[in-house]
């Protein structure tokens, strides 16, 4: 395998990979990654790299790929590399990886993949709220809302001011008719975060709902 290619080593690779990935620079990106996968075909990390640049491009068939591929270079690592610390902040870990290819699967329409995912990540990392609540509003979305509350309340355990995880309670909790709990979820979200109009308007909704039953 090259030392280097067009005369760059393996950082100035990941280096200029990283930055052209945040300034969405998607091509040079992808050529950035892929050229380090030819002088590192045993690291994890670029194939993950190269997920999120196709993620944000909203090729999820691409991303899905790579972050597969990435898996198993992790999965048949030695320990040094799986332990090994993030290139950079903005690199993913492995149960993170798991919930950017779920998400990639839920860009495609499939939900079942798509908790599969998350469920993985919640193997790998237990008190990752994000994967609770994401397989939550999952459920929300196939408006299975009795599945909905129970992962999200698995989220707010893990974070009580998790704001996603209170939001989804509350609109949840609004589509079963109990429109008590609603309020309550709704007014948690709402003192994390004032100005989200949709919920000020769904609390609204909510009272006069509980006023006209009160009658």
């Amino acid at each position: 395998m090259p030392k280097k290619i067009d005369g760059k080593n393996a950082y100035q690779w990941r280096r200029d990979g990283l930055f052209n990935r945040a300034m969405e620079n998607n091509d040079e990106a992808i050529k950035c990654f892929e050229n380090l996968i030819k002088i590192e075909p045993e690291n994890h990390r670029p194939w993950l790299n190269l997920g999120l640049v196709y993620d944000q491009m909203e090729n999820y068939e691409k991303a899905i790929e790579c972050y597969e591929k990435g898996i198993a270079i992790y999965d048949e690592a030695p320990p040094e590399i799986r332990n090994e610390r993030p290139w950079d902040s903005s690199e993913i870990r492995i149960d993170e990886a798991f919930i950017y290819m779920g998400r990639a699967y839920g860009g495609l329409g499939n939900s079942q993949k798509k908790i599969k995912c998350m469920e993985k990540a919640i193997e790998i990392a237990p008190n990752n709220k994000k994967a609770w609540w994401l397989i939550g509003n999952t459920y929300f979305e196939m408006e299975n809302y009795q599945k909905a509350i129970e992962y999200a309340e698995k989220a707010v355990k893990i974070d009580p001011r998790y704001l996603y995880g209170l939001w989804t309670l509350g609109e949840a909790y609004y589509k079963i008719g109990d429109y008590k709990k609603a309020i309550e979820f709704i007014e948690k979200t709402l003192e994390i975060k004032p100005n989200i109009k949709p919920l000020i308007e769904l609390l609204e909704d909510v009272k006069k709902r509980m006023n006209e039953l009160n009658k």
